[in-house]
């Protein structure tokens, strides 16, 4: 499977990606560190090998969830002030920030 291309969900917006598009998430508290203690990384069940070499260490089972990664993808794609960083998409909520990201398309 490809990665996606910049060039499609540049062009086309944020609401073009798909789950296919995205290694992994992020849901956690606003303004906090986003190593876990204050959220929770997801991946995709589709890239639990990339996801693995990215990180450096194994992706456990209980990291894995494609509704959870469809969810958070959701309510980034339905965000008026959703950014984009690079490989990664992020948004805030109330007090909960939400990332999503994308697998590299290099």
């Amino acid at each position: 499977m490809n990665a996606i291309t910049s060039t499609r969900w540049q062009t086309y917006g944020i609401s073009t990606l798909k789950v296919e598009d995205v290694l992994s998430v992020y849901s956690g508290i606003d303004g906090k560190c986003c190593c876990g203690c204050s959220g929770k990384h997801t991946y995709n069940p589709m890239y639990v090998d990339e996801g693995t070499k990215k990180r450096g260490y194994p992706v456990k089972e209980s990291e894995v969830s494609k509704r959870v990664v469809s969810m958070v993808l959701n309510k980034v794609k339905g965000s008026m002030q959703a950014e984009v960083d690079g490989d990664m998409v992020t948004t805030v909520i109330g007090r909960r920030l939400y990332i999503v990201y994308l697998r590299s398309s290099n």
